[in-house]
């Protein structure tokens, strides 16, 4: 199962289901799996008033009818776009779905199916459009391009029929008309392309799901009551492909250029099962992902960082002096020694994430982000514990030493153990988020925030304050 949710993430990024209320949610969640940091989870994107009369997707793309009723629902389109920064999915529109030019005509939509070319509506027979496209006791079918509806040609239904099962693949639209069960099949290529129909033999059972595999047709028919048979429609006739067991009638089928699975949606679980010839796959439960917007995730951060500023502020009005007989440390020094002390850090990046020293400064550039925090957490942490020992024990890092630079204290006394502990984490709160390291720049005597917050400075250890 891993193997197809695998290549089904690298052919077709995503598919969409729409999750029923549960006791902690009333309402109807919109779903989208496929996400590239966990392909066993799905995200809720958007929570809907009710549950909407008809969906389609076409890889990060969906659109629905919605439930509202009415003589012409509303179709609305919603787009995600994984940001790798973030490490989650950004919508289009940020808030709420697009909305779409009207529904054609009152007729009630028998059928909403997706291609990359966009949506295709079907309407029931018997609507004001539908006659208008369909003639006498034929349904309307139009696609939405370039903005606007387009009608295709008249599809050749008999009177009694209705569309049952619905299906498309880029621009191409094929649709299972008939009675109580599919009698025979109606394909259209293009836009423009009239429509082939082609009669259908089925073994018994009900058809639930049509779907393109491969280029071609594929049906599924519930054959038992907890047995489902797909086979491919190739001309009229029904060739078997895979019976898969254990499939609740419920279930649907999730098609991609990787792959086809069963999905079998409830309040309480959330589950894929691969649909294969030569195997019976076992069920895949999906999890619930959790899911911070970027701009809470922003706020947060900067909140942070405002927190450390006016503590740095606050505790800067303290007066530090520079203890006899030393001078600061002049900058450039400084930036090599922490470039030094940091090397211990990205060699375990490398180690236990395998990145690249170009991957570890694009991670400091961008900051913390969910998809560097790791990265900068084990960098951070690592730092944190190389500056307290060294600096405890000898009062200099080996950063430190080779640029002849030492830290003390800006008080009186010596330098104390909870000095050394408060500098050395602040310098790893100043790792996960580096504009802090401007507040050097600000400073009289060239200190970060550790040495203001713990009264410690960074002297040259060559020799005194500068003559004159």
């Amino acid at each position: 199962m891993e193997t197809l949710i695998a290549v089904t993430m690298a052919a077709s990024p995503a598919f969409w289901f729409v999750s029923p209320p549960d006791a902690s949610t009333p309402v109807d969640d919109l779903c989208l799996v496929g996400s590239p940091a966990d392909e066993d989870a799905y995200t809720v994107l958007r929570g809907l008033s009710r549950a909407p009369q008809a969906m389609a997707w076409s890889g990060t793309s969906v659109w629905i009818v919605s439930g509202s009723g009415g003589d012409r629902p509303s179709l609305l389109a919603l787009r995600a776009d994984w940001d790798a920064g973030l490490d989650t999915w950004a919508t289009r529109p940020l808030e709420g779905f697009s909305r779409v030019p009207p529904v054609p005509g009152p007729a009630p939509i028998a059928a909403l199916v997706a291609g990359s070319f966009g949506p295709t509506l079907a309407l029931e027979a018997g609507g004001e459009r539908g006659g208008e496209a369909g003639g006498e006791g034929g349904g309307g079918v139009y696609s939405l391009r370039g903005g606007q509806w387009r009608a295709r040609p008249r599809p050749p239904l008999e009177p009694a029929e209705r569309i049952i099962l619905a299906a498309a693949q880029e621009d191409a639209v094929v649709l299972c008309v008939g009675g109580q069960r599919p009698a025979a099949v109606l394909r259209s290529e293009h836009e423009t392309a009239a429509w082939t129909r082609t009669a259908l033999e089925l073994p018994d059972g009900e058809a639930t799901d049509l779907a393109f595999h491969n280029g071609t047709p594929v049906l599924g028919i519930q054959t038992g009551p907890d047995e489902r048979t797909f086979g491919y429609v190739q001309g009229g006739a029904f060739a078997p492909w895979a019976v898969v067991a254990d499939v609740p009638p419920a279930a649907s089928v999730v098609a991609t250029s990787g792959g086809l699975g069963v999905l079998d949606v409830s309040a309480e679980l959330v589950r894929l099962k691969a649909v294969d010839a030569h195997a019976s796959a076992a069920w895949v439960p999906l999890r619930r992902a959790s899911r911070v917007s970027a701009e809470l995730w922003s706020l947060l951060v900067i909140g942070a960082i405002g927190i450390v500023v006016v503590l740095v502020i606050v505790m800067g009005r303290r007066a530090n002096a520079v203890p006899e007989g030393t001078r600061p440390a002049p900058l450039a020094r400084r930036m090599i020694a922490v470039g030094l002390d940091l090397v211990p850090g990205l060699l375990a990046c490398v180690v236990v994430f395998g990145a690249g020293s170009v991957e570890v400064m694009a991670a400091l550039v961008s900051g913390p982000l969910p998809a560097t925090i790791p990265l900068l957490l084990l960098l951070a942490g690592v730092t944190v514990v190389w500056g307290t020992v060294w600096e405890w024990c000898a009062g200099q890092t080996p950063g430190k030493r080779l640029t002849r630079l030492r830290v003390l204290t800006a008080g009186e006394g010596g330098l104390r153990g909870w000095q050394v502990v408060l500098r050395n984490v602040l310098k790893g709160i100043v790792v996960l988020a580096p504009p802090l390291a401007v507040l050097v720049l600000l400073t009289p005597l060239n200190q970060s925030p550790g040495d203001i917050l713990a009264r410690t400075i960074v002297v040259d250890d060559r020799g005194g304050p500068p003559a004159g």
